[in-house]
């Protein structure tokens, strides 16, 4: 008597009674030595198999990774990667860092940081502060804010990538402006007590009690009463300037590695 229950001959189909049988009777086909251990002993019932799950599917690949909304927030992919814009956002990462190491090198004393283009850019803004800040009527705020500002922008415009455009690479970026904007300021907070850079203005430079009028960080931290700290100052501030730019560019480089690994995914399921 056949047994429905014994797996068939892997060549002919044949069901047969015999559990312990290595070869077909019909078409002499041997079995593998599998075939007996995964038959159930007789009289026993077959063990029984869960259905699927229907209400189970993979996630998709947009989903957000481990570690919640934080780590959405800070390496977010978008749905579709752009190979040529991956490529030379790459390529603009590296000369960034490039860039940001040569100004890490500089030594604050000797303000060569201040020879940059990237001076002329903050030194627009930290202008533009003394303007926006004076409406609080303080002397100590309207100096305050020159530097303040400086700050500010590149903050501002890395948080407008982060949370409106939803673009980490750009808040990477800018976070790294942020930090050269940092080493900018440190010549200028070190030099509080000898006043020797040149400021703007057609006042007689020669003069040093004309100068202290004028000069932010000697105001400030006078009136802190913190002016022999100036150099300690300085070093800090190039310190963290320094720090900001090195995150900045460990930064962009998760969020590239990620939006490669996407357009990786994406090539994966046009070929599939």
């Amino acid at each position: 008597m056949q047994d429905p229950t014994l797996p068939p001959c892997p060549r002919c189909f044949r069901p047969h009674s015999n559990a312990t049988a290595t070869e077909c009777p019909a078409c002499g086909e041997t079995y593998p030595l599998a075939r007996s251990l995964s038959i159930p002993a007789p009289g026993s019932r077959p063990r029984p198999v869960a259905p699927p799950n229907p209400a189970w599917r993979p996630p998709p690949l947009d989903a957000p990774p481990e570690g919640g909304f934080l780590t959405e927030l800070l390496l977010h992919v978008p749905d579709a990667v752009n190979p040529v814009m991956l490529g030379g956002r790459a390529v603009f990462l590296a000369l960034l860092m490039l860039w940001g190491t040569y100004f890490i090198s500089l030594d604050w004393h000797t303000n060569q940081i201040g020879a940059s283009f990237m001076h002329t850019l903050n030194l627009v803004f930290h202008e533009a502060g003394h303007v926006i800040f004076a409406v609080f009527g303080s002397r100590f705020i309207t100096f305050l804010g020159g530097s303040l500002n400086q700050l500010l922008v590149p903050a501002i415009f890395g948080f407008v990538f982060l949370l409106k455009y939803r673009n980490p690479f750009g808040a990477a970026v800018c976070l790294g402006w942020f930090g050269q904007s940092l080493m900018d300021l440190a010549p200028y907070i070190g030099d509080a007590r000898i006043m020797d850079l040149p400021l703007l203005g057609d006042m007689d430079e020669s003069d040093v009690d004309t100068r202290g009028e004028r000069h932010d960080w000697h105001n400030i931290l006078g009136q802190l009463d913190l002016l022999k700290h100036d150099t300690q100052f300085a070093s800090l501030t190039h310190h963290l300037g320094s720090a900001c730019v090195v995150v900045a560019g460990v930064w962009g480089a998760l969020v590239l590695w990620r939006q490669y690994q996407r357009r990786s995914e994406l090539a994966f399921e046009e070929d599939g």
